[in-house]
């Protein structure tokens, strides 16, 4: 799912979810440590080498072991909050929302202001596709600060519930701080796509497939949008540097029944959700 997108008729809602998605996972980046809750208790040296092979696990690609790894500090050392605010970033990342949140929450409990955990609530509730639950948690940190990962979750939030001209503000504000910060451009050119301005998406994301570091996803997207503005023979060509022929046409095909939906259809089928976020609690 995160190499590719539409590669096959079964795997769609979950690539076009990946597509709008570029940023979620540094949403919940964890860079404060050393935060305890009430109780906490010192240990002996296994629990912080646990800590470390499971940060190495992580690095390495083996997310899911370093999962186990970051619940069995957490169980050596339960008051302090690093074990669960890296288990609850490890838990996005592998598309365990619920899993996510309730690890976060356990944070919030005993440290309300902990940054990490409300980022990382306001990026689990995006995950579970409730858009409005994410806001309130997200809003308090972008009272105080601009941090474009926040930024980033809140412009998704908006987006979800169809309110493009907010995301795409949230994503600007992101991108005052950080102008060259990739999945804020390459979010804010899908923004303009579901708004029904391909002009400007494509404008948007040109511009990310042109700069160094532009990936997979990124360059699949500027086909995503080039499908969904009609332009089929840009579609394929940019579709034709990752993938094959078969999938490029599964793609196209697929682009069709995108263009045919109303907007708010549209919407929903990219972010994989079979009902209108805002009908959700």
């Amino acid at each position: 799912m995160r190499n590719h997108i539409f590669l096959s008729p079964n795997r769609r809602r979950a690539a076009l979810l990946a597509t709008i998605a570029t940023v979620l996972v540094a949403c919940a980046e964890v860079r404060e440590t050393g935060t305890y809750l009430p109780g906490a208790k010192e240990a002996g040296g296994e629990p912080a080498a646990l800590m470390r092979v499971a940060d190495r696990t992580r690095a390495a690609g083996d997310v899911q072991t370093a999962i186990g790894l970051y619940r069995r500090v957490h169980e050596l050392r339960p008051g302090e909050a690093e074990p669960l605010l890296k288990l609850g970033s490890a838990l996005i990342e592998v598309g365990a929302h619920q899993e996510a949140l309730d690890a976060f929450r356990v944070v919030l409990k005993f440290a309300p202001e902990n940054q990490e955990a409300l980022r990382g609530v306001g990026s689990a509730y995006v995950g579970l596709h409730l858009p409005r639950m994410a806001i309130e948690p997200l809003e308090r940190i972008a009272e105080k600060q601009v941090d474009v990962r926040v930024e980033s979750a809140l412009g998704l939030a908006y987006d979800m519930l169809g309110d493009h001209m907010v995301a795409r503000s949230r994503y600007q504000r992101g991108l005052s701080e950080s102008p060259n910060h990739l999945g804020l451009r390459n979010n804010l050119g899908l923004s303009y796509a579901l708004a029904g301005d391909m002009p400007a998406a494509i404008s948007t994301l040109r511009g990310v497939v042109d700069t160094p570091g532009a990936t997979v996803r990124h360059r699949q997207n500027l086909a995503l949008v080039y499908g969904l503005a009609g332009e089929i023979e840009n579609a394929a060509a940019v579709a034709r540097l990752d993938l094959s022929e078969s999938a490029v046409k599964a793609n196209l095909a697929y682009y069709a029944v995108l263009r045919a939906q109303t907007p708010g259809e549209r919407r929903n089928a990219i972010f994989g959700v079979t009902a209108d976020p805002r009908t959700r609690k």
